[in-house]
């Protein structure tokens, strides 16, 4: 290989920076944080720079820049993306970070099954929560108060039950008290 860059070559380093400035700052960041030792506020606005096959050039905070090895060097650009990924991997494990990549694959896998069987189970404490609490308490369907109980109800669960007989529990003892 010459010496003297050709225009694929700074066509492809070109790609490879404008593509790692736009989707992967965080990579960029982490690159920042654990190869330079850096804080994550001080690495917070990184950019790439220049990219070679021995080096990565990141600017950060003020215009500073560091110059991050790519050891063993590349010998081609197609090297990119692997080394990066990988570097990406190296610095994610060495900051302590989780990488959950097949506990993410399980949450896609089943929340097409979930997802109704929490619409059953909050459909169904909403339809009991409105015969046990509301309806007896005269609250119109579909009127403001019910669609907030409504909401509060599908949202929080059992815990608007108790939420509610407490809010009455409350009225009640305020009319006992106006009372005497």
């Amino acid at each position: 290989m010459s010496s003297q860059p050709t225009s694929q070559d700074a066509a492809a380093k070109h790609r490879i920076i404008t593509h790692m400035n736009a989707d992967h700052q965080d990579s960029l960041i982490r690159y920042l944080e654990y190869y330079a030792g850096l804080s994550s506020f001080s690495a917070r606005n990184a950019q790439l720079t220049d990219i070679t096959f021995d080096s990565l050039t990141i600017e950060y905070s003020h215009e500073q820049a560091h110059r991050i090895p790519i050891k063993p060097p590349m010998t081609a650009w197609s090297e990119a993306r692997p080394r990066v990924v990988e570097m990406d991997m190296v610095a994610t494990r060495g900051l302590g970070r989780g990488y959950t990549p097949n506990f993410a694959n399980f949450c896609w896998m089943v929340q097409p099954l979930i997802i109704p069987l929490m619409i059953v189970i909050h459909g169904t404490e909403l339809w009991h929560f409105e015969r046990s609490r509301l309806r007896r308490h005269t609250v119109r369907v579909f009127s403001g108060t019910w669609w907030k109980w409504a909401v509060s109800n599908f949202v929080e669960g059992v815990g608007s039950f108790v939420r509610f007989d407490e809010v009455v529990r409350e009225e009640e003892e305020k009319k006992v008290k106006a009372k005497h």
